[in-house]
């Protein structure tokens, strides 16, 4: 029996709730009944019933970065934890994962979470236990007919075998296989491609979703594929003739295209070539011009004015660069004096930090002599005859003398402590006024610095321009040669310019654009052509394949209805319903129901339906009483057949009961639950203290 349920960070929750073997938990909305009912099914399963079965989806309920949920039993205890991570990945993202951690007590040497696993479901089971009875009744016929479906568990025959079997004898029939061997063939293959859905360690219900939820998707496609390949047929008959045309004029308008292609790209190759002459051309008539202007600025200007202009000008700059190596000196002067200083303060800063940690030293040394000293006093003060160090011998010498010598050396000690407080406060305003001293000295450095890099920038550039004006004066004393040499480049760049006149290309141009106009033209023919012949081409391959298609839609639709209600879903539900009609009526009898049992899974009509009830009489006809007696009532069944280690029943959300049918409800579950280990009831009503007898009621 589960004694226990603590639950931490779940749905904002932290708590304990105790169990009794029969309970019901009161409380208004959001007061945490639910969250205590789904904590169950979360701790004997590892997810909670009806909010998926991945650890992300368990994780939705968690109110914190780590959420646990705790469950102790008569001789058994185990603990869930899940932990959320974030690691921020190379591309930007976050890496959000997951993870369990299971711990089990007394533990039998599982070190794995799969090892405990298989240890929890030895001890407790793994059937889904809990129904949230206001869900289920607004729930359709079909989600109700899953609900009961999973209730199931492993507790039947069917399993993958079965499943591939019964598949196989009714659909690889040997009438299928005289009549169509190629649709037999599709048939064959897409079984197993169905089975293939069915992975190894799941149970028969996930098995059978999977490859249901697979066959839809494939019968989905394959209709759509058919339809492309009916339409494709159609449109062949369209583009036939055209297509003809096509294969005739295609080969011809690639040729013309070729032409025009290679007169395009001769047309651009030439007009490159002018361009680029008359760029040439262009570029000697602005060296023409500007040589003209030198050479009659040559002849206007006097070579004495020249002259006198320049060496001015040197003596100027030889002037200005003989005092900047003087005032470089000066730069190398003040910064070899601010390195000796900075030197000086460094060594002083040194010499003041060790005199500062030998004092410290000493005050550390003073102060462990006073702490001994007076612990030693203490000891002595408390003995009360006994020794000092050792309080089981008993001891009456007179320790005063002692006392008192021991006092006077703490008060000179502390006399000594006085002093070296003092000098350290000393060197420490000493060593504060070294650094703000360095400091200064720091920030001159690096104004003389600056400074010196920007003299010696304009020494450079007056360098330059010395350089620059003794070149123009010996330039000067070649004037003559100087003028002759230019208006001989002169006479070339004109007999350059008569050779070579300036080519207009407006018209090649305008060429160029009529012939780009062709062939974006013929470009456009030419794609179309292409396309229609493309088109040929697929919808051929297409009326190939619709044979494929129609094979491939007549095979998914008959795996969907095999899988469906009709077939192996229905088969389970009344092999699994089937032995339990008379336990159920049994159970109905015993609480004072005088009506059967029934479910049917398909209408008079043959259409897959999902109904059930009692007398012919359908769930959704009876009264909220009367549908939870009847869903008790199945549910104990099953549980009680299954046989689970702990047999737990927990039905949440009973709010819709009023005071009444709350009191049948547990009346009726004091007859058929003597079986169960844990019944668990969560709903607003409180119940009478008559319907309460037998039962613990937790208010929250």
């Amino acid at each position: 029996m589960i004694r226990e349920i603590e639950i931490r960070n779940v749905k904002g929750q932290t708590a304990v709730q105790k169990l009794t073997g029969k309970d019901i938990i009161i409380g208004r909305n959001g007061s945490g009944k639910t969250t205590r009912m789904q904590a169950i099914g979360l701790a004997m399963l590892g997810y909670v019933p009806g909010k998926g079965k991945t650890a992300a989806d368990t994780f939705k309920l968690a109110s914190d970065n780590e959420m646990s949920v705790r469950m102790d039993t008569d001789a058994f205890g185990f603990e869930r934890t899940y932990t959320k991570t974030s690691k921020l990945k190379s591309d930007g993202t976050m890496d959000v994962k997951i993870g369990q951690k299971l711990m089990v007590t007394p533990s039998m040497g599982e070190s794995t979470n799969k090892q405990k696993e298989i240890r929890i479901q030895k001890e407790l089971g793994d059937l889904p236990v809990m129904l949230d009875f206001g869900a289920f009744i607004a729930l359709t016929d079909n989600q109700q007919r899953d609900f009961i479906y999973n209730l199931s568990g492993n507790a039947f025959s069917w399993n993958r075998e079965r499943v591939n079997k019964e598949l196989r004898e009714s659909l690889l029939t040997p009438d299928l296989l005289d009549a169509n061997m190629e649709l037999y063939s599709f048939m064959l293959n897409n079984i197993e491609d169905t089975m293939a859905q069915y992975r190894d360690g799941i149970d028969v219900q996930a098995g059978i979703l999977a490859m249901s939820e697979h066959a839809k998707d494939k019968l989905k496609y394959w209709k759509k594929e058919k339809i492309t390949a009916d339409g494709a047929a159609k449109k062949l008959t369209e583009l036939k003739n055209r297509g003809e045309e096509t294969d005739r004029d295609l080969k011809i308008n690639m040729d013309n295209l070729k032409e025009l292609q290679t007169k395009k790209e001769q047309l651009i190759k030439d007009i490159a070539e002018i361009t680029s002459k008359n760029k040439i051309r262009e570029d000697k008539e602005k060296q023409l011009s500007k040589l003209q202007e030198q050479i009659a600025t040559m002849d206007e200007t006097s070579e004495s004015s020249i002259r006198d202009t320049l060496t001015s000008a040197i003596a100027e700059l030889e002037s200005a660069i003989e005092e900047g190596a003087t005032i470089s000196e000066q730069f190398e002067r003040e910064s070899t004096e601010l390195q000796n200083r900075m030197a000086g303060l460094q060594e002083k800063l040194r010499l003041e930090n060790e005199k500062l940690l030998a004092m410290k030293e000493e005050l550390a040394t003073i102060n462990a002599e006073i702490k001994a000293n007076g612990e030693l006093l203490q000891r002595i003060q408390d003995s009360h005859g006994y020794c000092a160090f050792s309080p089981n011998i008993p001891c009456h010498q007179d320790f005063s003398e002692f006392i008192n010598n021991t006092q006077g050396i703490m008060d000179h000690a502390y006399d000594r402590k006085d002093v070296i407080e003092s000098n350290i406060g000393e060197c420490t305003m000493a060593i504060n006024g070294l650094q703000q001293e360095i400091q200064t000295v720091q920030e001159e450095q690096r104004k003389n610095d600056t400074s010196k890099k920007e003299h010696v920038k304009d020494i450079t550039q007056k360098n330059k321009q010395l350089q620059k004006k003794n070149t123009e004066l010996s330039e000067l004393n070649n004037r003559e040669p100087m003028i002759a040499a230019k208006k001989q480049q002169e006479v070339e760049i004109k007999a350059y310019l008569d050779e070579n006149p300036l080519v207009d290309v407006t018209a090649m141009e305008d060429q160029k654009i009529l012939v780009q106009g062709q062939i974006e033209s013929l470009t456009v023919k030419i794609d179309e052509q292409k396309k229609v012949r493309n088109d040929l081409i697929n919808i051929k391959a297409n009326i190939i394949d619709s044979q494929t298609a129609e094979f491939n839609v007549l095979s998914w639709n008959q795996i969907c209805k095999a899988l469906g209600q009709g077939g192996i879903k229905g088969a389970i539900m009344k092999e699994m319903l089937n032995p339990l009609l008379d336990d159920v009526n049994k159970k109905l009898h015993e609480i004072g129901i005088n009506e059967d049992f029934y479910f049917e899974t398909n209408s008079d009509t043959g259409r897959e339906i999902f109904e059930f009830g009692w007398s012919r009489k359908p769930f959704a006809a009876l009264s909220t009483g009367e549908q939870l007696l009847l869903m008790t009532a199945l549910m104990t069944t099953i549980i009680e057949r299954a046989n689970p280690p702990v047999k737990v029943l927990a039905l949440d959300n009973v709010n819709d009961l009023d005071r009444v049918n709350l009191g049948i409800i547990m009346r009726g579950l004091n007859v058929i639950g003597k079986n169960m280990d844990n019944i668990i009831l969560a709903g607003v009503v409180e119940p009478t203290e008559e319907d309460s007898e037998g039962w613990t009621i937790w208010r929250l």
